[in-house]
């Protein structure tokens, strides 16, 4: 889990004019071309809370720099026996470092999701490659030392270690036929499955960014900030994977409470964090937990019984936020 920072200007300014530019051109798409696939939904959030800024993170020591191998990890797990910390690459492998020596050694590939060999000409990390080479995203351990995580195209996986294997474990998910008056259920292919957590009696959830765009089209789920997300259980015993709750924004990250009767899932484009039961005859609902955060949250994880929510974008009170002004437009 990254920490979450205030960015520095520079960064702000070329994420605001990446925006901009998105929006530019799905504004002139719908009105000249009339193809946008955008269909939004104005909202307002509350003003943002008023935040005592401080400087707790800049005492953290930064790892890696410009390190070969080390293409935009985001997120990470550590093993249960401390030895190793595992992570994703933008160009569709997961890799690991011992945390003894992270600053002398170079990271090892464990192995590559998607097809490299497809990809050519074309490297893989890049725009028009992330379909067909995957691109890992949330990652947590098992405490038997399996490391699961989701790619962003291909689903559910488990790096198995004694096997020294990757396996695919979730490619679809059961959920009630649409249109039709009947109980008829049907298997749908996760558009953007994102993060992913493990409850103690072994059953996985995983957060469904959307049910409509991709990861290559983040922008577009962004702007239209519809409940087009949704969370799938996972039974381990039956290979079955289920649906827990539909109806959501732009579910990000997802935990399970230390105390395993709910899960807390990241409502990234509603800067809160809602909570959803996942035993009990609640299983299912879904409540808010905390609202109207001081960013947009994205991975969250506990630390012992502290949860630690990472930012993706700062909405200070008092400061302009790009987010907020264009919510209701």
């Amino acid at each position: 889990m990254s920490g979450g920072t205030k960015p520095g200007f520079s960064d702000s300014l070329v994420r605001i004019i990446q925006l901009i530019a998105v929006m530019t051109a799905v504004i002139i798409g719908g009105i000249y071309m009339n193809v946008s696939p955008v269909d939004p939904l104005p909202f307002e959030l509350p003003s943002p809370p008023v935040v005592k800024e401080n400087n707790i993170l800049s005492t953290a020591e930064l790892l890696w720099k410009n390190r070969r191998l080390i293409k935009g990890p985001e997120s990470f797990a550590i093993h249960p026996d401390g030895d190793f910390m595992y992570f994703g690459t933008t160009d569709g492998r997961l890799a690991r470092v011992p945390l003894d020596r992270p600053r002398s050694s170079q990271p090892e590939i464990l192995g590559t999701i998607g097809d490299a060999q497809a990809a050519l000409p074309l490297p893989c990390g890049t725009y028009d490659t992330l379909r067909i080479c995957g691109r890992p995203l949330g990652m947590t351990a098992h405490p038997n030392g399996d490391i699961y995580f989701i790619d962003a195209y291909f689903g559910a996986f488990v790096y198995k270690r004694h096997m020294n294997r990757i396996v695919h474990i979730i490619k679809e998910v059961i959920v009630p036929k649409t249109k039709s008056a009947t109980k008829r259920m049907e298997k749908i292919k996760m558009a953007f499955p994102n993060d992913i957590a493990i409850a103690s009696n072994g059953k996985v959830y995983v957060t469904v960014t959307s049910n409509k765009y991709q990861l290559h089209d983040l922008y577009n789920e962004v702007l239209e900030a519809r409940p087009n997300g949704y969370v799938v259980e996972y039974d381990p015993k039956t290979g079955r994977s289920t649906l827990l709750a539909d109806g959501l924004h732009f579910p990000n990250g997802i935990v399970v409470h230390p105390g395993g009767d709910y899960v807390l899932v990241a409502e990234t484009t509603r800067a809160r964090l809602v909570q959803i039961d996942i035993r009990g005859p609640r299983k299912g609902q879904v409540r808010v937990a905390m609202e109207n955060l001081p960013y947009l949250p994205d991975n969250i994880r506990y630390v012992g019984k502290e949860l630690w929510i990472a930012g993706a974008h700062y909405r200070a009170n008092g400061r302009f936020s790009l987010f907020d002004w264009l919510a209701n437009k």
